[in-house]
């Protein structure tokens, strides 16, 4: 899990497979622990290397994406790592790049990981016994969790009008 962005394996693939060798619980711990792991290198790698090359070449939009790192940049890392299709490496990534302090960081990940390493360790630890009601209960919630930002009108009206902007482009 720590290493699967530079093998490109999303964590959609990778946590289930944990689930199927481990089992739910220690597939839950395991995919977490590599879930933080790997969000504190890619941040670090970011903060190190990035930043600074970064910076020059924005300039003002720099600033400005600065802004809305330190404001949301906690909550919003905490909820796209929890979040089964959140998208965890750019999200990870962009906190290294931005001002956002490794401590609110780490604890945003370290508590959000294991919600996502659950959701998918439970269900790969069923996947060997299709039909199941285990096997349905894991798949309903994996589904009921993906699509749970759906409920949010704010969420619905943004993908509305990304929808309208891209088929106006076509």
């Amino acid at each position: 899990m720590t290493f699967r962005q530079f093998l490109l394996l999303p964590s959609a693939l990778v946590l289930p497979v944990g689930g199927v060798l481990f089992g739910a619980a220690l597939g839950t711990l395991l995919g977490a622990a590599g879930i933080l792991i790997s969000a504190l290198m890619k941040y670090a790698i970011a903060r190190g290397l990035g930043r600074e090359w970064l910076r020059p070449r924005l300039g003002a939009t720099f600033d400005t994406l600065e802004r809305h790192a330190r404001r949301t940049g906690p909550l919003l890392i905490g909820f796209l790592t929890a979040h089964p299709a959140g998208p965890m490496a750019p999200v990870h990534w962009g906190a290294g790049l931005a001002s956002l302090p490794l401590v609110p960081f780490a604890l945003a990940v370290a508590v959000a990981a294991p919600i996502r390493a659950f959701v998918y360790a439970f269900f790969g630890s069923t996947l060997l016994e299709p039909g199941t009601l285990r096997f349905w209960i894991a798949s309903g919630v994996l589904v009921v969790a993906a699509l749970a930002p759906l409920a949010h009108r704010g969420v619905r009206e943004r993908l509305a009008r990304a929808a309208g902007r891209s088929a106006n482009a076509a």
